[in-house]
């Protein structure tokens, strides 16, 4: 929504050109209003994970989600998207302290592809792809210190992707971490 200083229409009920000049130069304040719909609409998902604790401390587990947004009768030109894919997974593998206080964590994350609406597209749909990324960490617990350092990454394989559509396409992103654990006794 754009608000002009002066009045939009003049006297005589035309537009009024002190304020088309505003528009046209982009100096009006420019701004979005978000209300409640009345149309009734529902969203439902379920989630479920599982964790196995292996032998000599390796962990594996996973989890899935399936969500959906179903709009029934009502008019989607009076309803904000769900913008939430339909389904997601993760699966993890590591140990804490696979080898004399090093370890490790390996992650896989997935979603499915879906239709984004936004307010500064004038409420159109635009795709946002289906992906999926690794995560990656290793670890070395320094005992004497009670510190962990952690060199790890997220997508380490760089895989540009969005997670709304006219968002910015993200990679990789790598760390590396101090965990001090139990530092007041």
């Amino acid at each position: 929504m754009l608000r002009p200083t002066n009045p939009v229409l003049g006297a005589d009920g035309k537009i009024n050109p002190a304020a088309a000049g505003e528009v046209a130069a982009q100096t009006v304040n420019a701004f979005q209003l978000y209300t409640n719909a009345t149309d009734e609409v529902s969203a439902s998902g379920i989630s479920a994970g599982i964790t196995y604790l292996l032998k000599k401390g390796y962990v594996l587990g996973g989890n899935a989600t399936y969500s959906k947004f179903n709009l029934g009768d009502a008019n989607i030109n009076n309803i904000a998207q769900f913008n939430t894919p339909e389904y997601s997974t993760n699966v993890t593998f590591g140990n804490a302290n696979a080898v004399k206080n090093f370890g490790f964590n390996l992650a896989w994350h997935w979603q499915s592809a879906f239709d984004w609406y936004g307010t500064f597209n004038g409420g159109r749909k635009g795709p946002v792809e289906a992906y999926s990324l690794v995560d990656a960490q290793i670890n070395k617990k320094l005992p004497a210190y009670n510190t962990t350092i952690k060199l790890g990454g997220s997508n380490i394989l760089n895989k540009r992707i969005s997670q709304a559509y006219g968002s910015p396409a993200i990679g990789a992103i790598y760390y590396i971490a101090l965990v001090f654990e139990n530092p007041i006794k």
